[in-house]
């Protein structure tokens, strides 16, 4: 359940699940977004699905 942690700070999901031209990142992106979002009431909404 990755999913739960995409907004923590320097998590990064399975590198062998990324693309193949990606240098990686930091793990900041997504929680880097929420901050400004959240402080104008916002929301981020992820969807999944198995196997995408």
């Amino acid at each position: 359940m990755e999913i739960l942690y995409v907004f923590d700070r320097f998590y990064r999901v399975d590198p062998s699940r990324t693309r193949s031209w990606s240098q990686g990142g930091s793990g900041l992106g997504l929680s880097i977004a929420q901050e400004p979002v959240n402080a104008h009431r916002g929301t981020i909404t992820i969807n999944s699905a198995p196997g995408v």
